[in-house]
């Protein structure tokens, strides 16, 4: 567990979830929320970039002498994970009949992310959920998760699934992986993003460390023209409802994202000085 006390800041007095938080309804007690793109001087941006100025900025690690070594551990697996990132890329423009390099452009630089978040046990009279039903607004995320469970995924069909933790002991270094809203706006559907949701535990804390590989603030999204949406299951209507972007007209991935930031935390985001 990551001491209070060793925590300098929260996201009411900064930007873009990059700090420590106390989560709102306190089913989330404590989480970190860091961001891997180097911020030049924003006299150098320009007027596009500048827009998105709240998102841009230092990560506020915990102060290095109560946590030794924190930063240089989450800055180096941020570094790891997005050259996994960068090859599932690869991976996906092959699935999708397309050249290995097809996404290159799109993540260079990338806008990766990433986030400690922590689950308290609570009473078992209580119906309670860490998160309820949603999607990733990004691309991919690659979680590691503890051996506690919680967390589900809905078919496409509406049923709800376990997804339990890989605990073997030849299984370290497996992961989770969600396909984000922007795949579900490139391939028209073809790949539908995840609707997922976590429920606490009665007994354990739970942790996870998803990392969100997310495309150049200025990336624009608009489906691909060559990849075909697929048919689903009848009984998806009236059941939990959810937003097709390629329905929608081509966006600016910075735009978009600074938009769900906004609506996550209710309010309009500044820049820290």
């Amino acid at each position: 567990m990551i001491p209070h006390e060793s925590v300098r800041c929260d996201t009411n007095s900064v930007f873009a979830m990059r700090s420590f938080e106390k989560h709102r309804d306190s089913l989330v007690t404590w989480r970190f929320d860091f961001h891997g793109a180097f911020c030049p001087d924003p006299a150098s941006h320009d007027t596009e970039t500048a827009a998105w100025e709240p998102m841009i900025g230092p990560n506020q690690f915990p102060d290095d002498k109560k946590l030794p070594g924190f930063a240089t551990t989450i800055e180096a697996y941020m570094d790891n994970m997005s050259s996994v990132g960068h090859a599932m890329m690869k991976g996906l423009a092959l699935g999708l009949k397309l050249n290995d390099d097809y996404f290159h452009d799109k993540f260079n630089p990338a806008f990766p992310m990433m986030a400690l978040w922590h689950y308290p046990p609570v009473p078992g009279d209580i119906d309670s959920w860490g998160v309820g039903p949603y999607t990733d607004y990004g691309v991919l995320t690659l979680l590691m998760q503890d051996g506690v469970g919680g967390l589900q995924v809905e078919t496409r069909c509406g049923d709800w699934i376990d997804i339990p933790p890989i605990t073997a002991i030849h299984s370290i270094g497996t992961f989770v992986v969600n396909i984000g809203d922007v795949i579900e706006a490139w391939t028209k559907g073809k790949l539908r993003a995840t609707v997922h949701r976590v429920r606490n535990s009665t007994r354990d804390h739970r942790i996870s460390a998803p990392f969100f590989f997310h495309p150049g603030l200025d990336c624009i999204i608009e489906s691909l023209d060559d990849v075909f949406g697929i048919d689903r299951c009848p009984e998806d209507l009236g059941k939990t409802a959810h937003i097709v972007l390629s329905l929608h007209e081509p966006f600016t991935f910075g735009d978009y994202v600074l938009n769900k930031f906004q609506k996550s935390y209710g309010k309009e985001m500044s820049v820290i000085n």
